[in-house]
């Protein structure tokens, strides 16, 4: 979970249902983001969603274990035997590139958590898009992103 991040009622029960199977190693959920615009929630929760999407299609085709770290909960041996998280920007594709083929990750849309919006109000929407799929794409070249400035103000 993130700091600002605000867990939904049954997410702890909803992660020990999923832990009830021997064979699941990861739990991820999906993040929503919180604002008083209904306008902005409505785009940051479609962006949301897709990419939460994109995790789910990219684990069920190519078996890479997308773990959103703002939502997710695993077996501390299994992930720590594929390299665990490193501290870059996007750390969950930079560990789903390096942990190909985990067998036992679920996908669970209930299981929420709702985020801030404080990225996109300090940079904006689109710029901190941008700056993700910058870090995204390095990750994919094999040179993520260190997280030394990121998150700073701009």
């Amino acid at each position: 979970l993130d700091a600002d991040g605000v867990p939904a009622a049954d997410w702890l029960a909803r992660i020990r249902a999923h832990f009830e199977d021997p064979d699941v190693l990861a739990v991820a959920g999906l993040g929503l983001y919180r604002t008083e615009d209904p306008r902005r929630r409505r785009a940051y929760n479609a962006f949301a969603r897709a990419v939460w999407w994109l995790g789910v299609t990219g684990y069920t085709a190519f078996r890479m274990p997308w773990l959103p770290v703002n939502n997710c909960a695993f077996r501390r041996d299994a992930i720590a035997a594929k390299g665990a998280f490193r501290s870059v920007v996007c750390e969950d594709l930079d560990f789903a590139v390096r942990a190909r083929g985990l067998p036992g990750v679920r996908y669970d849309p209930h299981l929420r958590v709702h985020l801030s919006d404080r990225r996109f109000r300090s940079r904006s929407f689109a710029r901190q898009v941008a700056e993700w799929a910058r870090a995204d794409l390095r990750i994919l070249l094999g040179r993520p992103l260190g997280t030394q400035g990121y998150g700073d103000p701009r």
